[in-house]
């Protein structure tokens, strides 16, 4: 359906014993073919992922720098619009702006954030989105929302890119799903937290559960769905033995059975060309072309990042 999406793959980074160690990493996933560099947002042990991401878009000079993604109730969004404003001017123009309703309560509780229904959530967050983008497009805004008031601001500096950055929405329920299709540019389908169980992950990490995903996204915003860009985060990585071998021997980690490994778009499990033949399946099956792997799984990868990238 979409066999012409290029592919192209990111690596979540979050942490490193030192500044130095930091960039050298950066450096290191730039060298092994990966074109963006992505950080959470949580109050568990990690850097700051602004910070944190300026210091890798000095390091670098190719990967584009992104948040997978920024709790919308920990910032303002002019602030942010500001800090991000800035990101895209120290990458050169490399900033995909990643934003999400927030979602890990223990977060909320430890700040003294109060954590919202889902539903109050999701719409701050449009609303913020609403603003950031149109301070991005240089207007100078003045904005009386439900959550929000802005007076008069016209942002600066403004972005490299333009009209403005990429927005990265993501979410597993339809109804942040919805909001993503309407008002981003690139939509990051993770599993449901609401069905989380312990460290395993459940049953939205099925290719069915995934393609009900891209049915919401669709039919939600059925005029922008083809220039869409859809992303997945690879949760578990088994590259080396025959695909056959790498399922069952991951079935008891991941928590799905070995068939269901096989085919899920949250898995890459098999020989690198076997993935590589994986990736390209999810990418003209489900138009799904921009995956995500964590930094502990990053040189496993590699290998089949060389095959696909650009492809």
């Amino acid at each position: 359906m979409t066999a012409d999406r290029r592919i192209r793959f990111a690596v979540q980074l979050s942490e490193a014993p030192s500044g130095e160690e930091w960039t050298r990493l950066a450096r290191r996933m730039e060298s092994l073919g990966y074109s963006g560099i992505s950080m959470p947002d949580h109050l568990w042990p990690q850097f700051a992922p602004i910070p944190a991401l300026a210091a890798v878009a000095v390091a670098t000079s190719r990967p584009r720098i992104t948040m997978a993604v920024l709790a919308n109730d920990f910032r303002n969004p002019v602030l942010l619009a500001k800090e991000a404003a800035t990101l895209d001017v120290l990458s050169g123009g490399r900033l995909d702006l990643g934003l999400g309703a927030g979602w890990r309560e223990d977060d909320y509780r430890q700040a003294g954030i109060a954590f919202d229904r889902p539903s109050t959530r999701i719409e701050r967050l449009v609303e913020a989105v609403t603003i950031i983008k149109r301070l991005f497009e240089g207007e100078q805004l003045t904005f009386h929302g439900k959550y929000y008031d802005v007076e008069g601001y016209q942002l600066t500096p403004l972005p490299v890119q333009r009209p403005r950055p990429k927005l990265v929405l993501g979410g597993g329920a339809p109804k942040m799903l919805s909001a993503a299709a309407q008002h981003a540019d690139i939509v990051s389908i993770v599993t449901d937290n609401r069905r989380r169980t312990g460290r395993n992950q459940n049953g939205n990490a099925t290719f069915e559960a995934v393609e009900r995903a891209t049915g919401w996204i669709a039919e939600a915003a059925p005029d922008r769905f083809d220039n869409l860009e859809l992303n997945v985060r690879i949760l578990h990585v088994n590259v080396g033995a025959d695909r056959s071998i790498a399922a069952v021997e991951s079935a008891s980690t991941f928590g799905l059975p070995a068939d269901e490994i096989a085919r899920s778009p949250f898995c890459a499990v098999g020989t690198a060309d076997q993935v590589a033949d994986h990736v390209r399946s999810i990418r003209d099956r489900l138009g799904i072309s921009y995956f995500t792997v964590s930094a502990a799984a990053a040189e496993a990868l590699a290998p089949v990042v060389e095959r696909l990238t650009g492809t």
